[in-house]
Parts: C-alpha cells; sequence; structure tokens
C-alpha cells in the first residue's frame, strides 16, 4: 500500500473530499467542510504537511472549525499516520551516524591554531589541520557620522500611550538567554549597547569562534491562520479587517522625502536633486523619483535608522513589485563593489583599472577617483562616510528572499526580466531562482539542490554553555535573490539541514545544523497570510528561524497595499521582529517607545470600534468613547508609523509632482442589479424566512436568559442578536440547521438567483454547485476547449446538470445581462480608433480583453460556462482551484500561467478578445493583467480593499488604456446586503446600518 507520507493535493482530495477513499470513518454520517478541497489546493497540501504539521494550525488553515468536522479529519489523520512508515520513522530519535558526517578543514591562509572548539564542513577550505580564526571585532559606523536616532523624542502624550503596557514580554527562548547562565546569552551584553549614534568598536563579550572563509566579509556589527479563502460557504474575511477610507498611518506614514534626506539619496544614486526618473547602471528600466525613496528607505533602515525592518504599504499600481527588485539588485551590486574596494585595500589590486580611496581617510573624502567610470549604480563603497559604506559593511552578505503567492511567481519571474539588465557587466552576475516545484523542469530558474547548496552560508560558534551555531555571509551571496511560495517556507529552510561533525566533542558526536541565511526577507501580498506573532504562518515562521540562527538578524519587510488599510494589526509581525531583533543585538527593546506589540491588538480593537460607529454615532457617551478611542490610536499612529510604515497614494505629491499617473486612482463603480420580481424572487424569500425564523428564536431564548438572569445588562434585542450573527465573518458557522443551510443557498445563488427556485423544485442539488463537482467540470472544459475547441467543452458542460438550465440562468440573472453589456462594449473597441483620452494598447491592435471575477467558485463556473456558449468568438478561459499553476505535458497549454501569459501577450487584428474567469481568493490579487482593461466583479467580495485589489489587476502603472471597473450587487439579496452592510464605504447603498435588518425587503 502506498506511503500517505507521499501523497500529493490530488490524492488528499480524492481521500478527504471524496467517497473514493481508502480510510474508514469512525462515524456512520462522516462531514468535513465544503471549503476543503479549495483550502488544500490553495494551501499546496501534501502528506508530509498533513501528518506533521502541528493540528490546531492545521484546522485553522483548512477551516476546520465545528466539533463534527474536527471529529472527521482527526479520525482521517490517525488511520493515515498509522499505515504511514516514513511518518513513524519520524518520529524516533535520530541516532547519530558517523557515515553522515562531514568534516571541514579551512583554508591556510591567516590561520591561528587553537584549541579545537568549532564545527566542519569538507565543502569549504582544502584539507588539512583545522584551524578557526577569532572574529575580529566589527567596526561600523564612526562617531559624529551622521546617522538618525531611532527613538524620537517623547512627549507626554506619547507617554500616555505607551505608559500602561507593561515592557516586552520576550518568548520563553529569547528569555532563557538573557537570564538563564545555562542558555544562549545575548549576542551583545546589555551593558554594551550600541546606539545608532556611537561607535560600533567594542568589547563582544565572550568570544565567538567562526569557521574560518577568506570570502566572509561581513565587516560591521549590527546596528542596533494562514487565511487562505475559501468557497462560499464560509463567509471568512480576506485575512485582513475590514477596510476604511481613514488608512492607519494617516499623514504620519512616510508618503514624501524631507530636503536633506532627498540629498543624501541624490548622493548614494549619484544623481541631480531635480531628477524626477533614473534608469541606474545595471537597470534595463526607468525608476521613478518616489519609487528611489521607496529602495533607500528600505536599504538603509537598519544602517542609518537602527530598525530591522518596516511595511511597504504603496497603493496597488505603483510598483511595489519593481521597489523591491530595485532595492535587492542595488544592495548586491553595492556587496560586489565592496568586493572590488576590500580587494584594493587588502592587496592593491584594480578591477579594469579602478583606483579608489585609501581605507584610512581622514573624513572630507566625499568622491572615489574613479566614480566617473563606475559601473555600480551607487556611489562608492570606499568612500567610508557615505551611505554605501554603511549599508555593505552593516548588512550580512547573503540572499535576498522574496515569499511569493504562487500565482505571482511568473509575474515577478517577468518582472525581473524587466528590470534587471542581463547584460550588464556587474548585474548579469545577480542570480534569481524559484523554490518551487512548477520550476522543477526548468533548471535556468529552479532553486535546485547546486542551487541550495550555492547558497549555504557559514556557520560560526558561540562559545557560551549552548554553543550555538550562527549563520554568517560570505562573498558573493549577496547576489542570490530566491522566490519561495508563503506555503513552502520552512521546507525551503529544510533543505539547508547539514550533518556536521562537532570538533569541539571529543567524540566527534554529529550534530545537525542548519546553513540557511538571508540579508532581506519580504513578503509580497502579507495579508494573505499574516497570521500573528503568537500564531505564525509558514512564512513569517521561517523569519522567527532566520532571525534566531543568524548571526546578523535579516531585514523584514511586509509588502502590500492591504497594510494601511486592515489597521495597526497588519504591523505587528514586523514590528514584532524588530523588537526580537533589538533584544538579540543587545539594545532597548522598543520601537518608537513602544516595548510590546499588545498595544498594537489593543489599538486594533480602537480601529474596529471606530470603523462600526465612526459617523454614525448619535448617543453622547458613544461620541465620548469615540473621541477617546481616535485620540489613543492617532497617538500610536504619531510615534510608530513614521518609523515603520512606507504607504504612498496615487493622489501624493512627491516633490511637489503628482505621483505617476492620478488618473490610476483605483476607483470601483459599484452598479445595482436587484433580481426581478416572480418565482425566483419568491424563493429568496424563502431563504430568508428560514434566517429570519433562526434569529426570531435566538432572540427569544437569549431573554428567557436574560429575564431568569436576574436581568443583569442590557436587554436583547432583534439589533444585538443581528450584530452578533452578521456582524463579522463566517456568518455560516454561526447558523445552523435549515438556516445554515438557507444562508449557503443565497450565498451560491447571489450571481444568478434562479439557482433558488432550481434547488427548492429538486431539479438542482446542492452537490451540483459544490466546488468538488464544479470545479473539475470547470477545469476540464476549459482544457478541452484549448486543446480540442468549442465542441469537446460544451461535450463537458453537458455533464453537469446545469447545462440543462443555462437559459433561465441567464434569463433571469441581471447581473449577467449587465457582464454583457460590458462585453459587447468591449468588442464594439475594435472598431474604433483610440484617442488621445483612451489610447489602444501597445500592439498597435484596439483589442480589449477583460478578467470577471466571482467570490464563490459556483459562480465562477456558471458564468464561465454562459460567456464561453455565448461569445463564439470570444476566447473565454477559467483559472479556478483545479487548474494547475503550470501545464504538464498532457495540459494542452492549460495552466494559469499559461493562461496569465496568453492574456497578457501582444495582438494583432485577428486576434479574438479575451475573457478570464475566475475568484477573487485566486486571481483578485498579485496578478498584473494590464493588458485587459475591463474587471467585472459579479458580487462583493468580502473587503471593499479585495475589491480594489481585483481592480488594481487592469489599473496598474503601465496601464495605457482606460480601465473599466465595476462591482455588481443586488440589494435584494439578503447575504449580499448583509456583507454591504459591514463595509464602511458603501453606507450610502443602504439605510439600515443602525436599525434592524428590514426583513421585509428581503421575505416575501
Amino acid at each position: 500500500m502506498d506511503d500517505p507520507w507521499d501523497w500529493d493535493a490530488d490524492r488528499l482530495v480524492r481521500e478527504l473530499c471524496s467517497l473514493d477513499r481508502t480510510w474508514t470513518p469512525s462515524s456512520n454520517n462522516p462531514k468535513l467542510p465544503d471549503s476543503l478541497e479549495t483550502r488544500l489546493r490553495e494551501q499546496e497540501a501534501d502528506g508530509y504537511t498533513i501528518l506533521t504539521y502541528d493540528e490546531g494550525e492545521l484546522f485553522d488553515a483548512l477551516g476546520i472549525k465545528i466539533l463534527k468536522h474536527t471529529s472527521t479529519f482527526r479520525d482521517a489523520l490517525t488511520q493515515f499516520r498509522e499505515r504511514s512508515q516514513k511518518y513513524k520513522l519520524s518520529q524516533i530519535k535520530p541516532i547519530d551516524d558517523p557515515s553522515t558526517e562531514h568534516t571541514i578543514v579551512s583554508s591556510p591562509r591567516k590561520q591561528r591554531r587553537i584549541a579545537p572548539t568549532a564545527v566542519s564542513d569538507e565543502s569549504e577550505g582544502n584539507q588539512g589541520d583545522f584551524v578557526v580564526n577569532k572574529l575580529e571585532p566589527h567596526e561600523g559606523p564612526e562617531v559624529g557620522s551622521n546617522i538618525y536616532d531611532p527613538t524620537p523624542p517623547r512627549s507626554s502624550q506619547n507617554d500616555a500611550i505607551i505608559a500602561e503596557p507593561a515592557r516586552l514580554s520576550v518568548p520563553d527562548s529569547a528569555a532563557s538567554r538573557g537570564a538563564d547562565p545555562r542558555g544562549r546569552k545575548r549576542r551583545h551584553s546589555t551593558n554594551d549597547t550600541l546606539s545608532p549614534g556611537s561607535s560600533s568598536k567594542r568589547s563582544r563579550g565572550r568570544e565567538i569562534i567562526e569557521i574560518p572563509s577568506s570570502d566572509d566579509d561581513d565587516e560591521a556589527g549590527n546596528s542596533p491562520d494562514e487565511l487562505v479563502l475559501g468557497d462560499e460557504s464560509a463567509d471568512d474575511t480576506y485575512g485582513s479587517e475590514g477596510a476604511t477610507n481613514n488608512e492607519f498611518g494617516g499623514r504620519y506614514a512616510n508618503r514624501h522625502i524631507n530636503d536633506g534626506d532627498w540629498s543624501r539619496l541624490c548622493r548614494l544614486f549619484q544623481c541631480l536633486e531635480s531628477t524626477t526618473k533614473l534608469q541606474p547602471p545595471g537597470f534595463s528600466v526607468e525608476i521613478f523619483a518616489y519609487q528611489l525613496h521607496a529602495v533607500w528607505w528600505m536599504l538603509t533602515q537598519q544602517p542609518l535608522r537602527g530598525i530591522q525592518g518596516g511595511c511597504l504599504g504603496d497603493a496597488m499600481g505603483l510598483g511595489k513589485t519593481v521597489e523591491v527588485i530595485a532595492a535587492f539588485a542595488v544592495f548586491a551590486m553595492m556587496k560586489t563593489n565592496h568586493e572590488e574596494v576590500r580587494e584594493f585595500w587588502k592587496y592593491g589590486t584594480t578591477t579594469e583599472g579602478r583606483l579608489h580611496l585609501a581605507e584610512q581617510q581622514m573624513g572630507d573624502e566625499t568622491q572615489c577617483p574613479s566614480q566617473q567610470t563606475s559601473p555600480y549604480p551607487t556611489s562608492c563603497t570606499c568612500v567610508r562616510s557615505g551611505d554605501a559604506y554603511k549599508i555593505a559593511t552593516t548588512m550580512p552578505t547573503l540572499p535576498t528572499v522574496c515569499v511569493v503567492p504562487p500565482t505571482a511567481m511568473r509575474g515577478w519571474v517577468a518582472e525581473y526580466g524587466k528590470v534587471v539588465d542581463t547584460m550588464h557587466p556587474v548585474a548579469s552576475r545577480l542570480k534569481l531562482s524559484v523554490a518551487h516545484e512548477d520550476y522543477k523542469k526548468d533548471e535556468r530558474l529552479y532553486h535546485g539542490e547546486d542551487q541550495v547548496k550555492g547558497t549555504h552560508g557559514v556557520a560560526v560558534q558561540q562559545e557560551d554553555m549552548n554553543m550555538r551555531l550562527l549563520i554568517k555571509g560570505r562573498v558573493g551571496l549577496a547576489s542570490k535573490l530566491i522566490l519561495v511560495s508563503r506555503h513552502g517556507a520552512t521546507k525551503l529552510r529544510a533543505r539547508y539541514d547539514q550533518m556536521r561533525t562537532n570538533i569541539a566533542d571529543g567524540n566527534g558526536k554529529s550534530i545537525k545544523t542548519n546553513l540557511m541565511g538571508a540579508a532581506f526577507i519580504f513578503f509580497d501580498e502579507c495579508h494573505q497570510y499574516s497570521g500573528s506573532p503568537g500564531n505564525p504562518t509558514d512564512a513569517f515562521r521561517l523569519l522567527d528561524e532566520l532571525r534566531e540562527s543568524s548571526f546578523k538578524q535579516p531585514l523584514a519587510f511586509a509588502v502590500s497595499a492591504t497594510i494601511p488599510m486592515a489597521g495597526p494589526i497588519q504591523l505587528a509581525n514586523i514590528v514584532d521582529h524588530i523588537l526580537k531583533s533589538k533584544f538579540l543585538q543587545g539594545l532597548d527593546v522598543e520601537i518608537g517607545g513602544i516595548s510590546n506589540i499588545g498595544i498594537l491588538k489593543d489599538r486594533q480593537t480602537d480601529y474596529r470600534y471606530l470603523l462600526d460607529r465612526l459617523g454614525r454615532a448619535t448617543n453622547s457617551k458613544v461620541k465620548k468613547e469615540i473621541d477617546k478611542r481616535r485620540r489613543m490610536l492617532g497617538k500610536l499612529e504619531e510615534v510608530l508609523a513614521s518609523l515603520v510604515l512606507m504607504a504612498r497614494r496615487p493622489t501624493d505629491k512627491f516633490r511637489g509632482e503628482q505621483i505617476g499617473d492620478g488618473s490610476r486612482e483605483i476607483v470601483v463603480k459599484s452598479i445595482s442589479c436587484s433580481m426581478t420580481d416572480g418565482a425566483t424572487q419568491d424563493a429568496f424569500g424563502r431563504l430568508a424566512a428560514e434566517v429570519r425564523s433562526y434569529v426570531t428564536l435566538t432572540l427569544q431564548k437569549q431573554k428567557q436568559e436574560w429575564e431568569q438572569g436576574g436581568r443583569v445588562g442590557p436587554e436583547p434585542s432583534e439589533r444585538s442578536v443581528e450584530i452578533n450573527l452578521f456582524g463579522g465573518s463566517n456568518v455560516r458557522a454561526r447558523l445552523s440547521g435549515r438556516s445554515g443551510h438557507a444562508w449557503t443557498r443565497l450565498m451560491r445563488a447571489g450571481v444568478y438567483p434562479t439557482l433558488a427556485r432550481l434547488m427548492e423544485d429538486g431539479l438542482i442539488q446542492d452537490e451540483d454547485l459544490h466546488h468538488g463537482t464544479i470545479n473539475p467540470l470547470g477545469a476540464q472544459a476549459c482544457k478541452a476547449y484549448l486543446a480540442q475547441g468549442r465542441a469537446a467543452m460544451i461535450e463537458v458542460f453537458k455533464k453537469s446538470s446545469l447545462w440543462q438550465c443555462r437559459r433561465g440562468l441567464a434569463q433571469e440573472s441581471t447581473k449577467f445581462t449587465k457582464l454583457c453589456d460590458f462585453v459587447d462594449d468591449m468588442i464594439s473597441y475594435r472598431s474604433k480608433v483610440p484617442t488621445a483620452d483612451d489610447p489602444g494598447p501597445r500592439d498597435g491592435t484596439n483589442v480589449r480583453h477583460m478578467i470577471v471575477l466571482a467570490d464563490s467558485p459556483c459562480s465562477a463556473f456558471i458564468t464561465y460556462m454562459q460567456l464561453a456558449y455565448v461569445y463564439k468568438e470570444v476566447k473565454v478561459m477559467l483559472i479556478n482551484a483545479a487548474t494547475k499553476h503550470e501545464a504538464g505535458a498532457s495540459d494542452s497549454g492549460y495552466g494559469r500561467s499559461q493562461i496569465i501569459e496568453d492574456l497578457n501577450s501582444p495582438c494583432n487584428e485577428t486576434s479574438p478578445n479575451k475573457i478570464l474567469v475566475s475568484t477573487y481568493a485566486i486571481c483578485g490579487a498579485a496578478l498584473n493583467l494590464q493588458r485587459a482593461n475591463y474587471c467585472v466583479m459579479m458580487e462583493p467580495a468580502r473587503t471593499t480593499d479585495a475589491e480594489k485589489q481585483a481592480a488594481a489587476r487592469v489599473n496598474r502603472r503601465g496601464q495605457d488604456m482606460q480601465s473599466v471597473t465595476v462591482m455588481l450587487y443586488d440589494d435584494r439579496n439578503l447575504a449580499e446586503s448583509v456583507r454591504l452592510s459591514r463595509r464602511a464605504n458603501h453606507e450610502e447603498m443602504l439605510s439600515w446600518n443602525d436599525n434592524e435588518i428590514p426583513w421585509d425587503t428581503f421575505v416575501c
């Protein structure tokens, strides 16, 4: 029998989401969530993950919350583990095996014999006696250098917000290092604290011993529920709080740059202060001034301000991907520059005849003698007073890691190719690799075993009671950029595990160490997998592990336009990393006067309170409370946002010029598409009546309990019950029995109301709309169309009972009628001449494309079926959870990456218009689809920010055509109306935010 350890996602779906299973449920009526298949595929789950993951986190990630579901899943998991021999072996404590040991000796160059106290690895150095070098004192910015004090002056108002919470409660592992004499000590002692403006030449406490390497150039010391979107039956949020027009950070976030900093930036990039855009050496594109600001801010965040990361929250379409790639490229080439300078200082060696300033400088040297012929994008690192030197000597020489959504990886690879000049003598040495199975066959890009070995850091050993190994950089590693999916982050690190010989142990005991390190870690679209510091997702668990195992902690940046729209809690992971890094560095554990991330959680409560009440409160006590919470939130913004948050908007002005094209501001037009009277609306009314009956029964029960409990607290009301049931996410989980079933049907029928009547009449079964049924059919239909043509596609559609009902579904859907209007408008441009106000695509045609997004998989499937049938001359494609990321040899080009590439490819006059149909969960973020200019959202997303993210797929920098971005809603659909009522910027649509639900509108 095959081992569950080796199962892939398809096998797991078969075992857990179908009757074709090989395990035996204990219950006669086993139940698992409808969204399980979607979540398994989106999480890229496999047998290894399911068997070894922490059960609590596993259940959260897969949406398993109801006791019945938990019991069934645990039943399956127990049987899988019992059957898996590999799992059983993994639970046995490994025995030291001398055959796995690697003994490494160093190069004889500059050796100092000491008692063997380090581990070794034969991959480094030459054979011979094992010798080590004592770590030299780190050197960093000199006394008197112009470095910012990371702690701003604190006013009494600031003290008010930070005085109440206790100082940072350091995690157990960290606390033990500082207090327990048996534990690992802090990297620097508390008596040895380095402020960013002071000399970094200081005693390092206990001696640190390293494995010697002539390549190691780390010269300076350190300054200072995975939430995956499920199907319609689980009304989850998008990993963030509801959006608001009042973004967190406000005027305090980094949106502008002062004259002094701009001058400093221009000195670094060797450009005029009048520069509005710049193409630095090694780049194939021009970088706008505001993007240069982001690059400079990220590169100098630690070297100049002593802050170990930040949050990049620029608006959708402003080029955050370019900013991140540019930061990596500039950093990598800066490190290469410094390798050249070090060779000159050490041996007098010149590269292509370039001379440099002497290592010992008087302090007034500001220009490299070879600056005019330099191939590097910044001022030369031989100028010790310059920012380039500070960055190159402070940051570790280690790779950059980008955590990227799987659907966005192809876009990142393409963007890298656009930004970095691969013909440039220095930039050509930079190397991009992708740690994802979809790239396994691409030897040029896949981060395989050779790439893993080539990016090993150097292990150094700290001489304390634990003799912990820390990872340090070496020459050449900074030129590596590694892309990894958010689900594969810790798996990537596991590939860096090595068995090594501890020479300090007289018996030559074999120990396991991990050789992965990073200078920067970027978390793209982090709002999708933010988790929390106490319950980190896989991506942020990687950050925790690298921070603990690194000699110099990595710089971490969260990257998402959602960050400022989702409240202060979105900063928690980064602030937590900053505080814990400061602890390891022996510095004061605070940032902007804040020493405990609990403050962010408290202020998030205030943020949500204000979202619910701001602008609608009439009660004087509530107004007083609103004012109090606004002051508290405002103080946090003032002391923290300017230090860790950069968030620009298209309407912002940067040095007097509006950022990019002001027309790129993303506005989603909401269009009411109310269902018509008749049998369909009556069926909806009966479903709404089922939900209302549950509200009534709940109210009666709560009133009875209130009476029996002595009338303590406010009397329950219909409004209070409705807020509890409908005021947050996952409404379906709070409704039970018939009412919960009715809610699911309301959600599934949001775009095609006829479904409610068809299900009531028994012509369509709930199973027909289940994602386990429709996703495989949709994938088969699209694959058949691409491989064999329209007739083959229709034969697949006929397998669904929905095919026979297609005419009624289309005729009674006002949303589909409105969608057809937009499709017709898109097609009409083929015969129109482009204008100055609305130029055509860059390929010279006027052929336009569209992306159509739904919230539920069944809405996406029916929309795809309808469009593909009605519009014979339009190329309609579908991406759902069953669509592979990359097409295999037998897939006829049907893969997510291939479809996206097809949509973005240039057209000629005979090319068809193209429409991509998908869901918010799969294609609503992280994709660049700017060859299309229409985005039609068939139903409200769970948050307004999710809609803006979706619109930004077509409305972004580089888009020449006028974008059409609309969202269709039905105010006679109870489920959609409840969703809209929770969204701050849809108040104009609804008049019942402060009162009970107007049931007469929905109940027949």
